[in-house]
Parts: C-alpha cells; sequence; structure tokens
C-alpha cells in the first residue's frame, strides 16, 4: 500500500468515525451504514479497502438497504478497489453527488485564519438543541430527521 492511499483510506476513516450512522454493519473491509435515510454519507457503503472475499456480497448489500427501506449507494473513493466504480456503472448504478475532500496542516490553516475577526469559536462540550434546531431549519430539513441528527452528532 502506497503512502498516499494509506492516507487516503485513513481520512476515509477518520470521516467515517467522525459522521457514524446509527447502524453499522461490516463487510469484509468495508461498512454497511444507514441512518434513516438521513444525509447520504450515513447510508452508504464505505467501499474502503480491497473488495469483500465473501462471494455473494452485493446481494448482501442489497438485502441490508431493503430491509431498511433504502437505497443501495456506494461511497467510492481513492481508498476504494480499482474498477469497483466501473463494475457499478455496468450494472447501472449511476454517480452523483461528488465531494472534495481538502487536506491541510493545522499550522497552514491557522496562518491563513490570522486576522479573521468575523467569525468566533465556540466550544461546547454537547449538542445544543438551539444548535441543531437552526441547523435543521437552515438545511430544510424535516423535524423528523432531528432524532437521526442528534445521533449522529
Amino acid at each position: 500500500m502506497s503512502d498516499l492511499r494509506g492516507t487516503i483510506e485513513l481520512i476515509e476513516e477518520l470521516a467515517a468515525n467522525a459522521w457514524p450512522a446509527p447502524v453499522q454493519q461490516q463487510l469484509g473491509p468495508w461498512r454497511l451504514r444507514a441512518g434513516n435515510g438521513v444525509t447520504r454519507r450515513a447510508n452508504s457503503v464505505l467501499a474502503v479497502g480491497a473488495m469483500p472475499a465473501y462471494e455473494p456480497w452485493l446481494e448482501e448489500v442489497a438485502d441490508f438497504y431493503a430491509r431498511r427501506g433504502l437505497p443501495v449507494r456506494f461511497h467510492i473513493s481513492d481508498g476504494s478497489p480499482g474498477g469497483l466504480d466501473e463494475m457499478l456503472d455496468g450494472m447501472g448504478y449511476v454517480s452523483d453527488a461528488y465531494s472534495s475532500v481538502q487536506v491541510a496542516g493545522c499550522d497552514a490553516v491557522l496562518a491563513r485564519a490570522g486576522g479573521i475577526e468575523q467569525y468566533d469559536t465556540v466550544p461546547a462540550g454537547r449538542l445544543g438543541e438551539q444548535w441543531l434546531d437552526s441547523c435543521l431549519r437552515r438545511e430544510e430539513f424535516p423535524e423528523s430527521s432531528g432524532d437521526t441528527y442528534r445521533r449522529i452528532v
């Protein structure tokens, strides 16, 4: 494994742990994630690492999401096995919701943020209800998704 690939896999793992789906199931090195349909990240297969050795893995993926009434989605990145994207494309899956992950050292971020007076940092020991309510309203999410967001955050 190259250093870059290892770094990508680590970033994907850290991101998955920072925004954890309430329901997760391992499938080899991959994670099946479900969160009541709230956010794509929390409702997709984290396909990082080698393909599952378990032969009928795709049927297991489909069953996991069907039992929860969710569409099958794959989170694919440079940490995913080569050829996975093309294989899924050949099966009729469609690519959408692209993301860009950017990484910088803390020293570079702090140096560039110096002198910015318009933002305040307010540390909190736990999720505030006012913050969650504001977030749901701003993003136009239904109130019914509040419990799932609360569990994720």
